[in-house]
C-alpha cells in the first residue's frame, strides 16, 4: 500500500515538473518571438504577440520621442522635480528586521516623469502601458525588476482586445484607498498642470476602483467633474487612448507635492489647536490588518505620558488635518492613516510600527515622507504577531497584526524626554 502511494506521489511530482517546464518553454518562446522576430515584421500586437521592446530610461524616451515627432506624432515627455533627497537614518531603530525589511539611507531621486502619447494602450489586469508601436512604457507600468524585457507581457502570444477612447485622458491611478488617492492621484493633477494642461482641457480622468468615499472626501474637492470620471472596476478592461496623459505614480519622493495637495483640497489650518491632543496614538483596531494585538497594554502605557487614542475613521478630513497639523508626536503602525503626516508641522515626531518581515516596496513610504517633511522619525520592528490577509484577500506578512514590545516604547519615551502625567 505504501509503495503504491509513493508511486502515485512520484507521478504527481513528474506531472507538476512537466507542466512547469512546458510553461517556462512557452514563455521563453513567446519572448523570443516578440523580441527577435515580430519586432522585425510589420505586424502589431493587435494581430499577434505582445510588446516588442521597452522604454525604461530617460535616454530611451528622449530618442523615442524625437523619432516619433519626426513622423508627425503628437507625443511629448517631461521630467519634473529632478532633485536629490538625502534619507537620514531613524533617530532610534528598535527591533531586528530581516535585511529586506530594513530602511535604506542615502540619496534618492525625487524626479517625476510625465508622458503625452498617441494611441497608447493600457491593460488593466497586469497594469501595463504600450505605445502605439508596441513598446512597454516601464516607468508607468507595474514592473518590479531592474532586468530589461522581464515583464510578464513579453510572454504573451496574443494580447486582449481593447476598446477605443476618443479625446484626452489622464490616468489618475488607484482610488480605492486613502494613500493612493492622496499621494498618487492628486499630485498627478499637478504634473498635468506642470505640462501645461488645464482641467477643462481633459476629457477623461481614469481611476482604478475609485470608491464613493474617496470621491466624496478627496476627489470632489479637486474640481474634477464626476461626469468626466472613468472608473475601471473590471480587471479585464483594456483601453486604447486617442491621446493619453500618464505620469509616474507608484512612489513619490520629496516634498514637491505637499503644498499642492493642501491648496488643491482647500485645506486651511487654524492657528490654535483648540483642545486637540498634541500626543496621539493612531489605533488601527477597526482595520482588517496591521492591528496591534496587545493594544490595551500599549494604550495603558502611553496614556501615562499624555497620549490620546485616535481613530481616523471617526474623523472628517478637516478634523484629521487639524489634528495632525497641531500634533507634537504621532505613534502608529504602518498604514494609510499616516498619509496625514503631510499636514504635520516641521519637527513633529513620528513613530512608525512595522512587522519585522514587512519587505514590500511600500514599507518605506512614510520613512521617506518623514525625511522630506523634516519630521524626526523613530522605527519599531515587531517580531511577534499574526499574518493576516490583504485587502485583496491574499495572506502576506506585510499586513501582519503585531505585538509591540513595551520596552521599545519606554526607550522612545526616554529619548523624547516625555514626563509622566501623575
Amino acid at each position: 500500500m505504501k509503495s503504491k502511494s509513493k508511486d502515485y506521489l512520484k507521478k504527481i511530482a513528474v506531472i507538476i515538473w512537466l507542466v512547469k517546464t512546458l510553461r517556462n518553454f512557452k514563455n521563453l518562446f513567446a519572448r523570443f518571438l516578440n523580441i527577435s522576430i515580430l519586432s522585425q515584421l510589420p505586424f502589431t500586437s493587435k494581430l499577434i504577440g505582445g510588446p516588442r521592446a521597452e522604454l525604461r530610461t530617460e535616454s530611451d524616451f528622449k530618442l523615442y520621442i524625437k523619432e516619433r515627432q519626426t513622423k508627425g506624432e503628437n507625443v511629448r515627455f517631461w521630467h519634473f522635480f529632478d532633485e536629490k533627497l538625502n534619507l537620514k537614518p531613524p533617530i532610534l531603530t528598535l527591533g531586528s528586521p530581516i535585511k529586506e525589511a530594513e530602511v535604506q539611507i542615502g540619496d534618492v531621486n525625487t524626479g517625476e516623469l510625465f508622458f503625452q502619447l498617441s494611441n497608447a494602450k493600457f491593460y488593466y489586469h497586469y497594469h501595463f502601458f504600450l505605445t502605439n508601436d508596441d513598446k512597454l512604457v516601464v516607468p508607468v507600468s507595474s514592473v518590479y525588476s531592474s532586468e530589461r524585457l522581464s515583464h510578464v507581457s513579453f510572454s504573451f502570444f496574443k494580447l486582449p482586445k481593447t476598446r477605443y477612447l476618443k479625446g484626452t485622458s489622464l490616468i489618475m491611478n488607484n482610488g480605492h484607498n486613502y494613500y493612493h488617492t492622496m499621494i498618487d492621484g492628486v499630485p498627478t493633477l499637478y504634473l498635468a498642470e506642470m505640462a501645461g494642461y488645464k482641467l477643462d482641457e481633459i476629457d477623461h480622468f481614469v481611476f482604478f476602483e475609485l470608491s464613493d468615499e474617496m470621491f466624496l472626501n478627496v476627489i470632489s474637492r479637486t474640481g474634477i467633474p464626476k461626469n468626466k470620471i472613468i472608473n475601471l472596476i473590471n480587471k479585464d478592461e483594456n483601453i486604447e487612448f486617442e491621446k493619453l496623459l500618464v505620469g509616474t505614480m507608484f512612489e513619490r519622493n520629496g516634498a514637491w507635492y505637499r503644498d499642492y495637495i493642501i491648496q488643491k483640497l482647500g485645506i486651511q489650518f487654524k492657528d490654535k489647536n483648540e483642545g486637540l491632543p498634541s500626543l496621539i496614538y493612531i489605533s488601527r483596531a477597526k482595520a482588517k490588518m496591521r492591528r496591534i494585538l496587545n493594544e490595551d497594554e500599549v494604550v495603558a502605557f502611553l496614556t501615562q505620558y499624555g497620549f490620546e487614542v485616535v481613530y481616523n475613521e471617526d474623523l472628517s478630513l478637516e478634523q484629521q488635518t487639524q489634528l495632525y497639523h497641531h500634533a507634537k508626536c504621532i505613534i502608529s503602525t504602518h498604514g494609510a492613516n499616516l498619509v496625514n503626516v503631510l499636514f504635520c508641522q516641521s519637527e513633529t515626531k513620528l513613530v512608525e510600527i512595522r512587522y519585522y518581515k514587512h519587505t514590500k516596496y511600500y514599507n518605506r513610504v512614510y520613512f521617506r515622507m518623514a525625511n522630506a517633511f523634516n519630521l524626526p522619525y523613530y522605527l519599531i520592528y515587531c517580531d511577534q504577531g499574526k499574518v493576516t490577509k490583504s485587502y485583496i484577500g491574499v495572506e502576506t506578512e506585510a499586513e501582519s497584526d503585531m505585538i509591540v514590545n513595551i520596552d521599545f516604547l519606554k526607550q522612545i519615551i526616554v529619548n523624547m524626554e516625555l514626563n509622566r502625567m501623575d
